[in-house]
């Protein structure tokens, strides 16, 4: 009964700290009023500044803040306490961006928004990882309004972050200057992934020297495409062959891509080895680790800290039994156990000090101080009662903690490691069951105590790869199959060889620690060689659908009973099978409960920022309109829509529409191509596009999207409205003239996927339907032959007679002037809403009930403007903005028509309010 009461006590203290934790945490948020505003901002920097080509990130601790006006400056009495700041250098500006330190304070005018991101499903959540941080808003300075260094203290009286701050800025630096390469210049066949050409937009900025072969390839695919997209099957004899005849080509291609990716890492991987700043690496680096299951490798964590903790025990041991003290040993006096033991301690503090202090790192470093106290004192202690300590105290210093997946996956991992090394009890080994004799000293010295020790260690592995399993795929929908066999050389790779010589080299003086970090970067080079080996074996990783919380719990104790090794073993053995059993048949029934239905489709609209992205699946088959726009260093595809499909296991892309060549829709495309096998590429894009080189590379089909294209998927019928003939972009109509409208129908609802129309398409769109529709007659359909497709409602005053079997006419004598050719239930506003589309005569002509905006958060554009909303509103339609709902899902199920908002059906306390002055935009 006391440990009931004292179990429940603990509990609730522990949910009140934490909300006490996320009030004081969500009370200092940059006020709505203060959105956009200049704010003239005073306090130092924080953290390490990055710096870029052309910008400087930072974090800044605001000591003061004011606004212009009285009211301005009462709310920033409330808020913010710590912003995330970009400097950026534009174009034609000659000023050098300034070299930021730790400990500098600044006078700075700053634009600011609250901490907003893209809210989907499985991506990657922005606004939670600010909470952790406790960012309580971003922005940029602005250059042009004169930012002035204020006078900033001494070294000798700043703060103990700052001195650590600085002291990883400086290792950062001697490591950039002693292995920071340039990556090989882009030849022809590696030119197609190169970052600066895909940010171009249109033809122009498109590779004019790419792979002939390639290009060739590509534009005998161009020139042989019709109206049919069902037509590109006939060239998958040629693709095949194709692919044959480029495989010399594309594996020397891949090779030197692969030199170029280890020559830009060497950097990334030291500073991630060294200060735990794993910013820098790129993501065809992280891809390799994932698929290897080596990500731990790189994150400083209970591995790095035992290492240095353990070398510098060893160290201070073997000094301290060799010290003499009037002609005797020190070691008489105090033995050199009790002397290691807190030295020991203060290496473990400075490897967590170095990693910025992460969550691995922390609850490396108090398991190590916890036990080495306990061991200190004679006191015998439990590994999972110093596991438990580590929980308490990590959670108790930031309850925020638990929202990383780092967290997660660092604890689990210990306590899968704990049961499966944990003693056995007495008469439950195998050979003494059997009757088998006792091992004798020559076998326990001998082959045999190798042979266990390689057991346990396999053992252990396979322990910690199992238990992990439900998390990396309830996290990242993605588990590795061949982790056993990369960690069993990567682990001791860098635990003996490169992780020491780093090390070495963070404590050598100049000039010698260059040399110690150059060896560290070919030691590094072989590391990565190695995994990029790896990750070509086929089935390396395969794709999981995420499991929810009460699956991955029940799937994590169900990979981790099987080890524990318990007297009772024999009696256990159906639970065992139960438990093993249970979490497979929830993650089987998670993947079927989002398959479609035959006959219906699902539209998810992305949440990109400002641009586009959907994905519309039928039963066994899935179209990707747009990919959305470049993010910084990485863009849409990667960071949004690839893990989207991971965790929805899309193995395959039927299509890839790219509705036009502006990069706010094909900035993600070059992603996606890699990471998901594709059938067909069609949009309307210049031939030398890079997503167009790209996809002949690997084999697939390329098309131009053509009024008049039609195709069945599984009963639903997919229709090009626009444009009239293949077009490039290049056009005197512009690249939106040119923008793919793709139709969607399974008889029943409509979804109308518009792109970047403006007005001009809109009308000619509507001239075209509308003599269609004249040139139309109605006519009674018999019962007996109810044909199978859409029904066809026709113009406003015309007679309407539909069979029951075809559904009822949503329609009819609506007092709507709608067009069967153009009628929606799920419209996408043309070009996200702006004022030169969605035209009076177009909305009548959709009569759409849902419509959507894909458009970003307080974006420059004003999208969508206020005139189109309202008219939207007036003619009936429900409108969805992804900047204020997030991902968007719509599902024909029958007669009825489901739609579900992110931000709705998942709503986080963290998650800003939407304020009501926003929802007409100016």
């Amino acid at each position: 009964m006391v440990r009931t009461v004292g179990l429940a006590c603990a509990s609730a203290l522990g949910v009140a700290h934490a909300g006490l934790d996320a009030h004081a945490r969500l009370s200092t948020r940059l006020p709505v009023a203060l959105e956009g505003r200049t704010l003239a901002l005073t306090g130092r920097i924080v953290g390490l500044p990055r710096t870029g080509p052309d910008a400087v990130s930072f974090l800044l601790e605001v000591d003061h803040c004011r606004g212009l006006g009285r009211v301005a400056s009462a709310l920033c009495a409330v808020g913010p306490r710590r912003v995330s700041l970009s400097w950026r250098r534009f174009a034609g500006d000659g000023r050098a961006l300034p070299a930021l330190r730790p400990g500098q304070r600044w006078r700075l005018p700053v634009r600011l928004q609250r901490p907003y991101g893209t809210a989907n499903a499985h991506g990657f959540d922005f606004e939670a990882w600010a909470l952790q941080r406790g960012i309580d808003a971003t922005g940029h300075v602005q250059t042009d309004r004169g930012a002035a260094r204020l006078a900033e203290p001494a070294d000798a009286s700043l703060g103990w972050r700052d001195r650590i701050d600085r002291l990883r800025q400086r290792l950062r630096m001697d490591i950039e200057a002693s292995v920071g390469v340039k990556a090989p210049r882009a030849t022809a066949s590696t030119r197609v992934g190169t970052r600066a050409e895909w940010n171009s937009r249109g033809s122009r900025g498109e590779p004019a020297d790419a792979a002939q072969s390639a290009r060739s390839a590509q534009s005998d695919r161009l020139d042989r495409s019709d109206r049919s997209v069902e037509g590109h099957e006939a060239d998958e004899a040629d693709a095949s062959r194709s692919r044959l005849t480029r495989l010399p080509e594309r594996r020397s291609s891949d090779t030197q891509v692969s030199d170029g990716i280890v020559a830009r890492s060497r950097m990334p991987v030291l500073t991630a080895l060294t200060i735990g700043d794993q910013r820098g690496l790129p993501s065809s680096v992280r891809a390799w680790l994932a698929q290897t299951g080596t990500s731990h490798l790189l994150a400083i964590s209970g591995l790095h800290v035992g290492i240095v903790a353990g070398g510098v025990a060893w160290l201070a041991s073997v000094l301290w039994r060799c010290a003499i003290w009037r002609g005797r040993p020190l070691a008489l006096f105090v033995p050199a156990q009790l002397i290691a033991a807190p030295i020991a301690a203060i290496g473990a503090c400075f490897v967590v000090a170095l990693s910025g202090f992460g969550v691995p790192a922390l609850r490396a470093g108090w398991m190590t101080t916890v036990a080495l106290v306990t061991w200190t004192l004679r006191r015998r202690t439990r590994a999972t009662v110093t596991l438990c300590w580590a929980l308490l105290l990590v959670l108790a210093a930031d309850p925020s903690a638990i929202l990383s997946a780092g967290f997660w996956l660092s604890f689990c991992a210990v306590a899968a490691i704990l049961l499966a090394t944990s003693p056995r009890p007495p008469g439950s080994d195998a050979a003494s069951r059997a009757g088998g004799p006792p091992m004798g000293p020559r076998d326990v010295g001998g082959w045999r105590a190798r042979w266990q020790s390689v057991r346990a260690a396999t053992r252990v592995q396979m322990a910690v790869t199992l238990a992990l399993v439900p998390l990396t795929a309830d996290w990242f929908s993605q588990v590795s199959l061949i982790s056993p066999a990369a960690n069993a050389l990567a682990i001791p790779w860098v635990s003996f060889l490169l992780l020491p010589v780093a090390m070495i080299g963070v404590l050598m003086p100049p000039p010698f620690d260059h040399f110690c970090y150059r060896a560290a970067a070919h030691l590094s080079d072989g590391l990565l060689y190695f995994l990029a080996a790896l990750t070509s074996v086929p089935l390396a990783s395969v794709t999981l659908p995420p499991t929810g919380p009460v699956a991955t719990a029940l799937a994590f104790a169900a990979m981790v009973l099987p080890w524990m090794r318990w007297r009772r073993a024999d009696r256990l053995r159906l639970p065992i099978a139960a438990c093993c059993g249970l979490p497979i048949c929830v993650m089987a029934g998670a993947a079927a409960w989002g398959r479609v239905a035959e006959g219906e489709y699902r539209v998810t609209a992305y949440d990109v920022g400002q641009g586009g992205g959907v994905l519309v699946e039928t039963a066994s088959h899935r179209l990707l309109f747009d990919t959305g726009p470049p993010h910084g260093e990485s863009d849409i595809g990667e960071r949004v829509i690839v893990p989207h499909l991971r965790a929805c296991a899309v193995a395959r892309l039927d299509m890839l529409m790219l509705s036009h060549v502006h990069v706010d829709h094909t900035g993600g495309a070059l992603s996606v191509i890699r990471a998901v096998p594709i059938r067909v590429l069609s949009g309307s894009l210049p031939r030398t596009h890079a997503a167009r080189l790209a996809m002949a590379a690997a084999g697939g089909a390329n098309t131009f999207c053509v009024r008049g294209q039609r195709w069945t998927w599984d009963g639903v019928r997919f229709e090009v409205l626009w444009p009239p003939r293949p077009e490039s972009g290049s056009g005197s109509g512009g690249a939106n003239a040119s923008s793919c409208v793709l139709r969607v129908d399974n008889g029943r609802h409509v979804a109308l996927l518009s792109g970047d129309i403006e007005a001009a398409q809109e009308a000619r769109l509507l001239a075209y339907h509308a003599r269609g529709a004249s040139r139309r007659v109605p006519r009674r359909v018999p019962a007996a032959r109810a044909p199978a497709g859409p029904p066809t409602p026709a113009v406003r005053g015309a007679a309407v007679n539909l069979d029951a079997a075809a559904g009822p006419n949503r329609f009819e004598d609506s007092g709507r002037d709608t067009l069967p050719g153009l009628r929606a239930d799920v419209a996408f506003a043309p070009h996200h809403g702006s004022r030169t589309s969605s035209t009076l005569p177009w909305v009548r002509a959709l009569g759409a009930s849902e419509v959507v905006c894909q458009v970003g958060y307080r974006n420059r554009f004003g999208h969508p403007h206020r005139t189109v909303t309202a008219r939207y509103a007036r003619h009936g339609a429900r409108l969805h903005r992804t900047d204020r709902d997030g991902m968007i899902h719509f599902e024909t199920r029958g007669g009825e028509l489901r739609s579900e908002r992110f931000r709705e059906a998942q709503r986080r306390y963290w998650m800003p309010d939407w304020p009501a002055e926003r929802e007409m935009s100016p």
